[in-house]
């Protein structure tokens, strides 16, 4: 659960320099660039732990029952698992989101950002037409 809260802060953190970014001043894309690719990183690496983590292991009362022995305890806990199973599902929905957002906002900075770098000062030679004999 600790990833998920670090993903958080790192999401607020990359959204608010997306937002400086909107200048277009140099080294905020480039902060913007480094900020979404690390949170993309981190909510991938959080999506996976959401993938693998078994979300059955939070209550584990529908673990022991049958389906002749329905009572109103397993009923509860058969809800309460749909309920979880929910959840996560929720959670992953959200991260995807985020990946998605992050590898979007990734790559427009990657398109902006040799658009606001300074032109190099390349002497450029121009070639005219020989004049016309008069």
């Amino acid at each position: 659960m600790t990833y998920h809260y670090v993903s958080f802060k790192q999401g607020i953190i990359s959204g608010s320099v997306a937002i400086a970014a909107q200048k277009l001043h140099l080294p905020t894309l480039k902060a913007c660039l480094g900020m979404q690719v690390v949170t993309c990183v981190a909510y991938t690496i959080c999506l996976l732990e959401t993938v693998v983590e078994p979300y059955s292991h939070i209550i584990g009362c529908w673990h022991h029952y049958n389906d002749s022995e329905i009572t109103h305890e397993n009923d509860t806990c058969i809800l309460l698992e749909k309920g979880f199973h929910l959840l996560y599902t929720l959670d992953q929905l959200t991260e995807v989101t985020q990946i998605v957002l992050s590898i979007t906002i990734a790559a427009y900075c990657c398109k902006v950002i040799p658009c606001c770098t300074p032109r190099s000062h390349v002497p450029v030679i121009v070639m005219t037409p020989p004049t016309a004999a008069q």
